[in-house]
């Protein structure tokens, strides 16, 4: 999280979520959590949560035709403040939902030549030079302390494992010369079900972003770490999350 992307989104904003990795709403699922700016329906508590990923071509052009970032596996952990262990909140194969985007990650679109190739056996996808891939994980529910009514989460470890294949098996290999990027984070919402208009907003204010990572023909895991304030990266190591799903 403290490193800048390793490959910036080709289309991308100068600044923010477009340069390294971002921490909005952290670890605190509260509308005081939300940055001025957002003008949005500020609901107290946010109960709601989901993981999410989304695939750029990269800063210097993506010359391959054939290329396409294959997604297997997104899951979402979190530390209990409470139990002082490691629990899953979701975990799939593939994402549950998706669809191209503009370039500034808001807006759904139908335009533009997004390649996307989802079934039981595999789900690809390849952004192009006008639009991204956006997808993930459905809403599911925030850790709560009912005791307490505040988030049960000293942590947040989000990941999305992602590689290079071929959009067509029988065609040419060009891999070598593809250029993705991907990225993993984590949103709230105030209630599941819940959508951005019904917020009278454009986008959400999320909880974090990870940082941008090239994807190869190697399976790699794009992540984001969201900590409490006090807890230490000491305290984490002492504290490891379970092996992953995937």
């Amino acid at each position: 999280m403290g490193l800048s992307h390793e490959l910036k989104p080709a289309g991308g904003p100068a600044t923010g979520w477009g340069v390294a990795p971002l921490v909005v709403m952290g670890t605190e699922p509260y509308g005081k959590s939300i940055p001025g700016n957002w003008a949005g329906t500020r609901y107290a508590n946010w109960k709601s949560i989901l993981t999410w990923f989304v695939i750029y071509e990269g800063v210097g052009g993506n010359r391959a035709t054939n290329a396409a970032v294959e997604v297997n596996g997104i899951e979402l952990w979190y530390l209990s403040t409470k139990d002082k262990v490691w629990k899953r909140i979701q975990s799939a194969k593939y994402p549950e939902w998706n669809g191209a985007y503009d370039l500034n990650a808001v807006a759904a679109t139908t335009s533009g030549s997004t390649f996307k190739a989802v079934s039981q056996a595999a789900a690809l996808f390849a952004p192009s030079t006008t639009n991204i891939i956006h997808g993930g994980l459905n809403q599911t529910n925030t850790p709560w302390n009912t005791a307490t009514d505040t988030a049960d989460i000293s942590a947040i470890y989000a990941s999305v494992q992602h590689r290079l294949t071929l959009k067509n098996s029988n065609g040419t290999d060009d891999r070598s010369q593809a250029n993705y990027t991907l990225q993993a984070g984590v949103d709230y919402y105030p209630y599941i079900g819940a959508m951005v208009k019904d917020l009278n907003a454009t986008y959400i204010p999320g909880a974090g972003s990870g940082r941008f990572l090239k994807v190869t023909t190697s399976w790699r895991n794009s992540t984001v770490l969201l900590k409490a304030k006090g807890i230490t990266d000491q305290y984490l190591l002492t504290l490891p999350p379970p092996a992953l799903d995937y």
